[in-house]
């Protein structure tokens, strides 16, 4: 081959290698990668299919619908931020997206109370109505004051009460230490003389151990995640009273989103969402986590429906102090909510 041919060919080929290249460079530049925190250990459940594992299975979702283009690192039990110190970690930016209970939020968003508010629901599906109704749509506003986008709600439960002194049938917590989550349930344990006890979930089992609180109110899910039934003996179980579990991430972070991105990210959590929400789902958890605890020597108290409105009436003073603190806003929004279960 004469020298000048040799050139060209070489100048060619060395021109293939460097597009070829730079398109896979800019192929891998163009990937977003996005940090997901959850405070919560894991708990796969017998009952649940493969992809219905919580926020895992949204990561992972989201991974799978966006393949080279998104990608979400997933951080459970802690491993970046407590559930109490995502208040400030998500709308500050330390990750980019996270879930915590939304009892935390109440502090910063008082709005968001009405979703923890106790017996208030009447069922699975008022509850949801209430999400994709004009209240949910107010409250999604306020969580855009705070630089939060909220994707979608978490219902977890039905609640759980679990103490290591004595079976708790009347609502009456006189004398009682209770570990609480959130402003929302510390509410309710002092309005019915009990003493709340912040605490992360991480920190739990040993305040159970050592005495530091005699309780929690819970979930049947984080009673045998952490496995809470070697700590306590009895378990009181409340129908129509769940926590929630906002998904969430950093308004700024959404904004710089593009939007075939925003589409996977919102997709993967209705999809998710749709499945969790299912009530069947929540009761056939409920019922392993249940099984599991008794067969570990718990005692399990159902309410009556008589015991079950005890506690709602004792309850709705927590209602009346919500409408109380946020205003004419507070009674619009459970009005709204009110309306969404007719």
């Amino acid at each position: 081959m004469r020298p000048d041919a040799f050139k060209k060919v070489s100048f060619l080929v060395i021109l293939v290698l460097t597009i070829g290249l730079f398109s896979l460079s800019e192929a891998y530049a163009k990937e977003i990668v996005l940090r997901f925190a959850s405070g919560y250990v894991p708990y796969p459940h017998k009952f649940s299919p493969e992809e219905v594992k919580g926020p895992e299975a949204f990561c992972a979702l989201i991974n799978k619908k966006g393949v080279g283009k998104v990608k979400v690192e997933f951080y459970p039990a802690g491993q970046l931020f407590k559930d109490k110190d995502m208040m400030t970690a998500i709308p500050e930016g330390g990750v980019d997206m996270g879930i915590t209970t939304m009892s935390q939020w109440a502090g910063l968003i008082p709005a968001v109370t009405l979703y923890e508010l106790p017996f208030f629901f009447n069922n699975e599906e008022h509850f949801q109505k209430v999400f994709y109704s004009k209240a949910g749509e107010l409250i999604g506003k306020e969580f855009e004051k705070k630089n939060l986008k909220i994707l979608g709600i978490w219902k977890n439960g039905p609640l759980v009460l679990l103490n290591k002194k004595k079976e708790i049938i009347a609502p009456d917590l006189s004398g009682f230490k209770l570990r609480v989550f959130g402003k929302v349930p510390a509410e309710l344990i002092t309005e019915l003389s009990g003493a709340p006890v912040f605490m992360s979930a991480s920190e739990i089992y040993l305040a159970l151990q050592r005495g530091t609180v005699d309780g929690l109110i819970t979930t049947p899910y984080g009673m045998v995640g952490y496995k809470l039934y070697e700590v306590t003996k009895y378990v009181t179980s409340f129908p129509n009273y769940w926590t929630t579990f906002p998904i969430l991430i950093n308004l700024k972070t959404w904004d710089s989103l593009p939007d075939d991105i925003k589409d996977i990210i919102s997709k993967s959590a209705k999809e998710i969402l749709d499945i969790s929400k299912n009530e069947k789902w929540c009761v056939d958890h409920a019922s392993e986590a249940f099984e599991i605890a008794v067969k570990q020597g718990m005692i399990k108290h159902d309410l009556t429906v008589a015991e079950y409105q005890d506690w709602k009436r004792k309850s709705v003073a927590v209602a009346e102090k919500f409408e109380k603190e946020v205003g004419d806003f507070g009674k619009k929004l459970v009005q709204y909510a009110i309306e969404a279960g007719k």
